[in-house]
């Protein structure tokens, strides 16, 4: 009885949409982030696009700690014609890096495609730049 119980709330929380938390974006091996940042259709061309670009040893502890929460996601994605959107790119220690995407930029096909919390990245952004 107790595992037909523990089934049940499985399946039901399974249909409810719960599920494990994406893959986190910041390993032991990461040695670099990039953040574009694009404002969209802005009076001024150069205004469009803001980089940030650190590496491991530029980063503060609070700049860390946030990269080590940060999860990809797969649900809560949108498609924003116009305004901000951000690409973030994860290199390693070998320079191979991952790229990811705010999740307001789910327009096309994405299923090749790695997705974070639009608010995880302005946060992070937030730590960096202080």
């Amino acid at each position: 009885m107790k595992k037909m119980v523990f089934v049940f709330l499985t399946l039901a929380l399974t249909a409810c949409g719960a599920s494990d938390p994406g893959d986190l974006i910041w390993s032991l091996s990461s040695q670099r982030i990039i953040i574009v940042q694009d404002n969209g259709n802005v009076l001024h061309s150069e205004e469009r696009y803001i980089t940030y670009d650190y590496s491991l040893d530029s980063l503060s502890a609070n700049s860390k700690n946030k990269l080590s929460s940060i999860r990809t996601i797969s649900t809560r994605l949108t498609c924003q014609e116009d305004g901000t959107s951000y690409k973030l790119t994860i290199t390693d220690g070998s320079g191979i890096g991952r790229v990811y995407y705010s999740n307001n930029t789910a327009c096309n096909d994405t299923s090749e495609l790695y997705f974070i919390e639009t608010k995880d990245i302005t946060t992070l952004i937030a730590l960096l730049t202080s």
